[in-house]
């Protein structure tokens, strides 16, 4: 593994145990802000991208109220 590796892991892994869900939440929605990903775009990187129904759109924009 490479050093920028190493020190990415490594920031993940504190960040997990040293912030609360808030500051989790808060962090990830600065983050998507600053480089213009909805909370759709997010959600559907973190199940994989994986393909979706129309019933799980419609409930993923009522979840995020678009």
């Amino acid at each position: 593994m490479d050093q920028q590796t190493k020190q990415t892991v490594q920031t993940i892994r504190r960040v997990k145990h040293e912030l609360t869900d808030e500051e989790r939440l808060q962090g990830w929605q600065e983050a998507c802000a600053e480089k213009g990903f909805s909370g759709e775009f997010v959600l559907a990187a973190k199940i994989n991208g994986e393909a979706y129904t129309e019933e799980q759109v419609k409930m993923v924009s009522e979840l995020f109220g678009r």
